[in-house]
């Protein structure tokens, strides 16, 4: 990192020597690999509905999800106040979410895997296989 920084950022450079300083115990230093998880639909039974994170989750490489958290609960809002059953309400939901997420999880998952940084990118083995 210290090579992409020219004589300007030498400022920065000694909060970056301060910061790492700190890191001196690799036991406290705690290196996952970057996980993605893509529940497949319906994200809904009865009346529970997962959104964001907890129907799917994307590396962060492309910062989207807080952004699909909050489009969720816009799409969510405006189905669930809609005329008629609820169960319609939540398959239109999915009918317009679904391709907008699995976008973004694969879009991230390939900007993920093709990090120079990034040594693993996997399913999360512990999500589940279905609703």
């Amino acid at each position: 990192m210290r090579r992409n920084f020219s004589r300007a950022h030498c400022e920065r450079l000694r909060v970056f020597d301060c910061l790492a300083a700190q890191i001196n115990d690799p036991t406290v230093v705690s290196y996952r690999p970057i996980e993605w998880m893509l529940n497949p639909a319906p994200w809904h039974r009865g009346r529970v509905v997962l959104i964001g994170d907890a129907a799917h989750a994307n590396p962060p490489n492309v910062a989207q999800g807080a952004a699909m958290g909050i489009e969720h609960a816009v799409v969510l809002a405006e189905e669930a106040t809609a005329p008629g059953a609820f169960e319609d309400a939540m398959t239109r939901f999915m009918a317009r979410r679904w391709e907008r997420v699995k976008l973004v999880v694969e879009v991230s998952r390939s900007v993920a895997k093709n990090q120079p940084w990034s040594r693993e990118v996997k399913r999360n083995a512990s999500a589940p296989a279905e609703l």
